[in-house]
């Protein structure tokens, strides 16, 4: 798996030391997101630092949707307000992240799961309305589209 890899590399390595917010470790939350720890997430995660950054460019959302956990995707947009257009170093959002993981074989458990998650977030960005109303708040667009999310439909074929 190249993002365990690349976190274990980036744990072992001096020359490119984690994010901090405060004394918050970026990458260590990005790493809970990746393994599922919704009990660790909630305990260290705010509105405010939810779309943190880590040192691969990456959102705990976007950790969490390529390992295909769907219970902290929903956590993380429905609770806490994650922005789903938030772009990697990749210039990609995480739907666009999950549509490429997707496409490439083979398809296997967390191929579907992540296609679970990348389901929920397509009619998220298409019909925002009804997640905002069942989480009683709006989201944060910031670097979105205003196209109601038909630019996403063009991705997944």
């Amino acid at each position: 798996m190249p993002l365990i890899m690349a976190r274990l590399y980036l744990a072992f390595s001096n020359s490119n030391p984690p994010p901090k917010l405060g004394d918050l470790d970026i990458d260590l939350i990005t790493t809970l997101a990746f393994k599922g720890d919704l009990q660790e997430l909630s305990r260290l995660l705010t509105r405010e630092n939810v779309n943190e950054k880590d040192s691969y460019s990456e959102t705990p959302l976007m950790t969490a949707a390529q390992a295909g956990h769907i219970h902290i995707v929903r956590y993380l947009i429905e609770v806490l307000g994650a922005d789903i257009f938030i772009k990697n170093n990749c210039q990609l959002t995480v739907v666009e992240t999950l549509s490429v993981l997707i496409s490439n074989p083979p398809a296997d458990t967390t191929r579907t799961k992540q296609k679970a998650v990348l389901d929920y977030l397509l009619e998220l960005s298409q019909n925002p309305g009804p997640a905002e109303e069942r989480a009683n708040r709006s989201f944060p667009r910031t670097g979105s589209r205003n196209d109601g999310g038909k630019h996403l439909s063009l991705i997944v074929k």
